[in-house]
């Protein structure tokens, strides 16, 4: 999945590597087909692949018990107003939120009845969590409005017909390392710059789930810790040893680096696993 969004990628000018020069006119080779009609099945492919993630973390398949999540609410209700910054296409958060009676904001402005659109400034301080969503969201969608591209939500068939839809499948960010590129286009650039202005602002980062694979994120957290010297890490992992070891040269030294001088912390428990008081005991520890 990489090189295919990275060779369309290039070929759309996003990036310029000789190599996939290369490998085009060995495939083109390979399949005996001209560029333009390849480039086709690379788009194809994506969307085709964009479409099956969609459907298999549509809302239909989350579980009804989602108390795992409950230390989000035990963080909120502890220390206030969050931001969540989740790598996650699906709505399990959303769903969550919605079941325990949390407030949350997702940043999608009321256009017309059953039409929202994302705005990443549209969030507001009084309410408890605002969740930021880098890779994007299955129930995102890419249309016209007033003559630019936006990305938002329209539940309503007659209201699809009304705009300029790009494309009826989910925005969402896939493959692994090519998502550095990605993060330079369209509302995903602002979604990363938020990010980088939230880190260097952040007194504490609590990570769970990320496995630092992530090229544009970890460039973020590298440059908020450089910068940012009231920011601290929390890693909630049960093989949290592993971030030592498991990850490129550059990660992995400053992981050891950052625990090395107190700026990272690592919570040896899973996730559901964690209290409130295992966190609190990081943070008032000073």
């Amino acid at each position: 999945m990489d090189i295919i969004i990275d060779i369309n990628n290039y070929y759309s000018q996003v990036t310029n590597k000789i190599i996939y020069e290369s490998a085009l006119k060995n495939i083109e080779k390979e399949l005996k087909m001209d560029r333009s009609k390849l480039v086709d099945l690379f788009n194809i492919t994506i969307l085709y692949c964009r479409s099956m993630i969609a459907e298999l973390l549509s809302e239909k398949w989350i579980k009804d018990d989602l108390s795992y999540l409950n230390i989000l609410k035990d963080i909120n209700k502890q220390f206030g107003q969050i931001d969540i910054f989740s790598l996650n296409h699906d709505l399990v958060l959303e769903k969550y939120f919605k079941s325990v009676d949390i407030s949350y904001n997702d940043g999608l402005k009321k256009l017309e009845e059953k039409v929202y659109c994302y705005d990443v400034d549209y969030y507001f301080p009084e309410i408890d969590i605002s969740l930021y969503k880098l890779h994007g969201s299955v129930n995102w969608i890419r249309f016209g409005f007033q003559g630019k591209d936006t990305y938002g939500i329209i539940n309503d068939e007659i209201k699809y017909r009304e705009y300029e839809i790009e494309s009826d499948i989910p925005e969402i960010l896939t493959g692994t390392n090519n998502k550095f590129i990605q993060y330079q286009r369209h509302i995903f650039a602002d979604l990363k710059c938020k990010f980088k202005e939230k880190c260097n602002e952040a007194g504490y980062l609590i990570i769970s789930g990320y496995g630092f694979n992530d090229a544009g994120v970890n460039y973020t957290l590298i440059n908020a810790m450089d910068l940012n010297p009231e920011m601290k890490i929390i890693i909630i992992d049960r093989n949290y040893c592993s971030f030592f070891k498991d990850r490129n040269g550059y990660v992995t030294s400053n992981l050891t680096n950052w625990h090395n001088i107190n700026k990272l912390y690592c919570i040896d428990k899973w996730f559901q696993d964690v209290s409130i008081e295992d966190i609190r005991g990081y943070i008032c520890m000073e």
